[in-house]
């Protein structure tokens, strides 16, 4: 279930995330705290 969970996550930042990892950070960081992994 958790690699769905990483998959789901990171196909949303892909989708979302313009202009490189500058723009991919904040996405991830809200994924992280929504899933409660940190």
């Amino acid at each position: 279930m958790i690699f769905f969970d990483l998959l789901i996550g990171f196909l949303k930042v892909g989708l979302f995330a313009f202009g490189g990892a500058y723009g991919a950070i904040p996405l991830i960081r809200d994924v992280v705290l929504s899933y409660g992994w940190i």
